[in-house]
């Protein structure tokens, strides 16, 4: 093999990584309740209108009136009342790993354009955990949901916060499980959810604390992608 065939296979798989690397996550900055997007710690412009299906609850379990603002660049969550739980999906919709390089595009929009590698679907859920709750350990009806088993909330340095992992209310098995400071959601022996989808993590630091689980699946009867990424984070603050 040639080293211009080595290297644009490295390039290849290295945009690969980014593509899916990349974290949708609620954090509050300066009062408000931002669903931000990005890699390694850094948040990225995105168009505000793929934010959807937003959800909020009081620590009761009541369910809250939440609204979706569209920012230039992000979207934020408005409530009238004081959530202790908020929640939101990012569809990232269709996108084509080719010998290019990631395309957003369809299987069928790129048919003739690319040599296409892999065909997938992206949808990307988030969770922040703004007060204590004992909703916290309930999922929140997301289609593929990181549900903690602990009230994340209650959490420091050095605790341990068992999750479960859950696709259409079933537990997922083999779900990659990454956590990190500063948000950063890649390390190098990341941890995968048991038979009963679940796994657990420990708090390494105090601060913003942002764990992700992600898992592939094959979808059945869709002229446009052939996987289905899904993705979800959960956010909390560990004093």
């Amino acid at each position: 093999m040639s080293k211009r065939i080595i290297l644009a296979v490295i390039l290849l798989l290295c945009s690969a990584q980014l593509a899916l690397a990349h974290d949708t996550w609620i954090e509050k900055r300066g009062g408000e309740l931002l669903v931000l997007r990005g890699h390694d710690g850094n948040a990225e412009p995105y168009d505000p209108a793929l934010v959807k299906e937003p959800k909020a609850f009081d620590a009761n379990g009541r369910t809250i009136a939440l609204e979706i603002v569209k920012n230039k660049g992000n979207a934020s969550l408005s409530a009238k009342e004081s959530p202790a739980i908020v929640a939101a999906l990012y569809d990232s919709g269709y996108w084509l790993k080719t010998t290019d390089g990631w395309k957003k595009a369809t299987k069928r929009e790129g048919k003739d354009k690319y040599t296409i590698v892999e065909s997938i679907k992206s949808k990307q859920w988030c969770k922040g955990f703004l007060a204590g709750s004992n909703e916290s350990l309930k999922p929140v009806g997301q289609q593929f949901e990181l549900v903690p088993l602990k009230d994340p909330t209650t959490l420091r340095a050095g605790d341990t916060l068992p999750m479960r992992v859950i696709f259409d209310g079933n537990p997922v098995e083999g779900a990659i499980i990454t956590t990190g400071g500063d948000h950063a959601s890649d390390t190098k022996n990341p941890l995968k959810t048991d038979k009963e989808g679940k796994a657990s993590i420990t708090v390494e630091k105090s601060g913003l604390q942002l764990v992700k689980a992600s898992h592939q699946v094959p979808i059945k009867d869709d002229p446009d992608a052939d996987v289905l990424y899904l993705a979800s984070t959960i956010t909390f603050v560990a004093p």
